[in-house]
């Protein structure tokens, strides 16, 4: 196991500084996967359960709908402080 040193600071009233040699554990880098599904359903419980026993975990929802507009544009406001 590769070894390094390390500066530790002990303070008790003044600032005392210590090099040890403690070994270096490699830590894994974890990586995160994402995943986006488009939805025609409502996900059953059973789905939810199933994704979480895979290892995945719910972040987010998001809602979408259809709107009715007008024909004309909106005008945009202008923004403050901007003259």
């Amino acid at each position: 196991m590769p070894t390094a040193r390390r500066l530790r600071a002990l303070s008790a009233g003044y600032r005392v500084f210590r090099i040890c040699d403690t070994p270096i554990q490699e830590a894994a880098v974890k990586k995160i996967d994402h995943m986006r599904e488009r939805v025609t359903i409502l996900p059953t419980s059973s789905y939810l359960s199933k994704m979480h026993d895979a290892g995945w975990t719910l972040v987010a929802l998001e809602w979408e709908r259809e709107v009715e507009t007008s024909s004309a544009p909106v005008p945009e406001q202008p923004h403050a402080g901007s003259e």
